[in-house]
């Protein structure tokens, strides 16, 4: 998932459709049209349950159809080669499917089995008390992935959340940063904590939560993320949580500060992958890029996460945001 160097574009083109040439009739056009990769992978037996499904082609074909046994939302991404379908609603936890493509050479079809994270908690899963550790650099880039996976040898930290209460509708939890990942995973109490008192679960295990102005680990200092989301659902055992997908929106003159670019260089490098810079939320003049990851896993660690409202040696910290 990590790759150093941020202007590095992997393109990947297959042959295309040929029509006949003009005045012969002598019989259909043919199709070399080739689907290099599926989400899931035929077989998978630990697909999350939210996930949406993916087909991606060696070339457009505007007119590909996925067919599937529930309702769902169709759409093309990226040059219009890879083929998304949304399920309308979360599909069911450990269940069979079958989901297919019709496309100009087939109608190819998959197989996957659905994993336990959506189905109700054990009885002895008490999760109050536990904490879990969530490596933002351990999943799969989407928007800002140029960007992103070049930065995420620089994202040396987790973001550790600790479930402080829990009551039918509600959880309280504490957020904090750890230690760089590799050296034990310790809180780290340069970065203060974020509070919820009350976060809503109603669709529970799944849940998530919003921080605002959040400070992330970063190589020699720190990133100023104006928003992070995150959201994910507690396995059953209440031993991890998967499923995890978060969007950050991150100034572009911090990003480029921990590479060495200007703001109008970083915005550069963006925009060569297909992202756009944007207005940050906070109302400056300064530019901001979108980043979101999915297909994450978070165990849960034998950590008490302390509250930090200011870091408690700061004159040893240098988080420089």
């Amino acid at each position: 998932m990590r790759r150093n160097d941020l202007l590095l574009l992997l393109l990947a083109l297959g042959p295309a459709c040929v029509e006949p040439p003009d005045g012969d009739d002598s019989g259909p056009a043919t199709c070399d049209i080739t689907i290099d990769e599926t989400w899931p992978l035929g077989g998978a037996q630990d697909v999350y349950h939210r996930d949406s499904l993916e087909f991606t082609l060696s070339e457009p074909d505007p007119d590909a159809l996925v067919v599937a046994e529930f309702p769902g939302e169709q759409s093309f991404i990226g040059e219009g080669e890879i083929v998304l379908y949304t399920p309308a609603e979360p599909l069911e936890p450990d269940q069979d499917y079958t989901v297919g493509l019709d496309y100009c050479h087939g109608s190819p079809r998959i197989d996957f089995h659905t994993s336990t994270y959506g189905l109700d908690l054990e009885e002895d899963s008490d999760l109050v008390g536990s904490t879990f550790a969530v490596d933002l650099t351990s999943g799969r880039f989407g928007l800002g992935a140029t960007m992103a996976e070049g930065l995420s040898a620089f994202f040396d930290r987790a973001i550790l959340f600790q479930i402080l209460g829990a009551w039918p509708g509600g959880i309280a939890l504490r957020v904090a940063i750890s230690e760089p990942i590799g050296s034990g995973g310790a809180q780290d109490p340069c970065y203060p904590t974020t509070e919820f008192a009350d976060l809503a679960t109603e669709q529970a295990p799944f849940f998530g939560f919003e921080l605002a102005d959040f400070v992330l680990g970063a190589h020699k200092g720190g990133l100023l993320l104006q928003e992070l989301t995150i959201e994910g659902t507690v396995s059953p055992d209440g031993e991890t949580v998967g499923g995890i997908a978060w969007s950050a929106i991150a100034p572009a003159e911090q990003l480029g500060a921990i590479i060495g670019l200007t703001e109008e260089e970083t915005c550069e490098v963006i925009a060569s992958s297909g992202a756009v810079c944007q207005p940050c939320p906070d109302g400056s003049a300064s530019s901001c890029l979108l980043v979101t990851a999915d297909r994450i896993e978070a165990p849960r660690v034998d950590l008490e996460l302390v509250a930090v409202e200011v870091p408690s040696t700061a004159e040893d910290c240098d988080l420089r945001p």
